[in-house]
């Protein structure tokens, strides 16, 4: 709703609070949403590999959308970025897993 402004006035800041909750807990389209705002510096400074790292957890949770937009940014990417991009995916999901390992 905070990024569309669906009944609220429009704020980054309050929808990338939302969608890093959500994406933290798994969910595929919250990952993706958060990589859109990575990719165009929505709410956080513009970070191509950042915005393809959760493109690809997306991805990898399978969200066919993300999974057709990965495949168009590895048409763009050269070689060093994609593998910097998948690093700092599994780096992410290295955070995730400890922050789900330490929940009550």
């Amino acid at each position: 709703m905070y990024y569309t402004s669906q009944g609220v006035p429009q704020d980054y800041q309050e929808a990338l609070k939302w969608f890093r909750q959500a994406a933290e807990q798994g969910f595929a389209q919250a990952q993706y949403n958060l990589g859109v705002m990575y990719g165009k510096g929505q709410g956080v400074p513009q970070s191509d590999a950042e915005c393809y790292a959760w493109i690809l957890l997306a991805a990898s949770n399978g969200l066919e959308e993300a999974s057709k937009l990965k495949a168009l940014f590895s048409q763009e990417m050269n070689a060093s970025q994609i593998a910097a991009a998948e690093q700092r995916a599994k780096e992410i999901q290295a955070e995730l897993g400890r922050k789900k390992g330490a929940a009550p």
